[in-house]
């Protein structure tokens, strides 16, 4: 007996079914996960607040690991409008890098003023493992990609040679965790009401502050952060301020 052609479009409405049910068990996982801790999530609860069976969970999903890692993948790739992707065409040097790293601090910390709760989850979550045994925060960092790392080696690198920047490391990952850190421990703390009336400014000149604080780790003369932030500021820092 001759088998019946697969109708396409019956497929392909399938497919987009499982793709949809996938992509709402990992916006489930982020929510459970950064309220709960990875360890005190069950996948029996992360499938009845999918409105799933747990057996359907682990055909989509190997382990609560296996989901937990296709949920960092989703988060580690930048939306079609983050700023990044401008920053990256601009010539590899001071501007370039000061930019890369005041569009961290505005991502990660401006979070709590935009009300992003895709970034305030993923930070809060990642803190936590910090705050235990560091495990999953390593299966975050360990999934970073590394282009990020040589793009900052390489604007170090003509910064060096123009005199625009000491070397004050050895290994220049210690100054992008402390970035990396800064930027997310100050986002937890920021979740504290009026947390900012503790320093006396607003959002804008803290996430400066932070940024140049940032900036001077990685051994770049002051005078070059001040000769490029305002101008990256304007461009990049849109929103930071809540609507009146």
């Amino acid at each position: 007996m001759e088998d019946k052609p697969v109708d396409d479009k019956i497929f392909f409405k399938k497919r987009m079914s499982v793709e949809k049910r996938r992509e709402q068990i990992i916006k489930t996982a982020r929510r459970l996960f950064s309220e709960r801790g990875f360890r005190g999530t069950t996948t029996r609860e992360l499938a009845k607040a999918a409105g799933i069976s747990e057996a359907l969970l682990f055909r989509h999903f190997a382990s609560k690991l296996d989901l937990y890692r296709a949920m960092l993948e989703d988060w580690i790739v930048p939306s079609p409008d983050d700023q990044i992707y401008e920053i990256v065409k601009l010539e590899l040097g001071p501007e370039r890098m000061i930019a890369g790293i005041y569009n961290l601090m505005y991502a990660v910390i401006g979070a709590v003023v935009r009300e992003d709760t895709d970034e305030i989850q993923k930070n809060r979550l990642i803190y936590q493992s910090l705050l235990s045994d560091g495990a999953l925060a390593k299966v975050f960092y360990d999934k970073l990609p590394k282009n990020g790392y040589n793009d900052i080696c390489a604007c170090m690198e003509v910064m060096y040679k123009s005199g625009e920047a000491d070397r004050v490391v050895d290994n220049m990952y210690v100054p992008i965790a402390a970035a990396l850190h800064m930027a997310t421990a100050t986002q937890i703390m920021m979740n504290r009401p009026n947390y900012l009336d503790i320093y006396e400014m607003d959002i804008s000149t803290f996430i400066r502050n932070l940024t140049v604080c940032a900036l001077l780790a990685f051994g770049i003369h002051i005078d070059v952060i001040h000769k490029y932030l305002p101008d990256i500021e304007k461009k990049y820092g849109a929103g930071l301020q809540p609507e009146s």
